[in-house]
């Protein structure tokens, strides 16, 4: 299960973009990166050196989680109550709005 973590997580970036281009479709492939949430934090912070950046809770009561690294990749993940994890997006420069002094009002 390790390695097929590593792997979708790995390639995830192109599988967010097929899923883009081919709509409702892909969801199944995307559906499938979820694992318990310490293998996909150990799996971000090994692979990608990306470590909780923020997080909230979700109307369902879903944990949504902003994994971010100093590169400026990202992954997002919901956790449920249950432990269970899955990657809900991922992308490539997140900036840290409150290392720069920009607050949320400002935006």
């Amino acid at each position: 299960m390790r390695l097929v973590l590593a792997y979708v997580l790995k390639h995830s970036r192109v599988l967010v973009a097929a899923a883009g281009m081919l709509g409702a479709s892909a969801a199944p492939a995307l559906a499938a990166q979820c694992a318990p949430r310490e293998q996909i934090a150990q799996t971000l912070a090994s692979n990608y050196h990306e470590k909780p950046a923020g997080m909230g809770v979700s109307a369902t009561g879903a944990l949504t989680v902003i994994f971010a690294s100093p590169a400026g990749t990202w992954t997002a993940v919901a956790v449920k109550p249950s432990g269970l994890a899955c990657v809900l997006d991922v992308g490539d420069g997140w900036t840290d709005l409150s290392s720069l002094g920009v607050s949320a009002e400002a935006e």
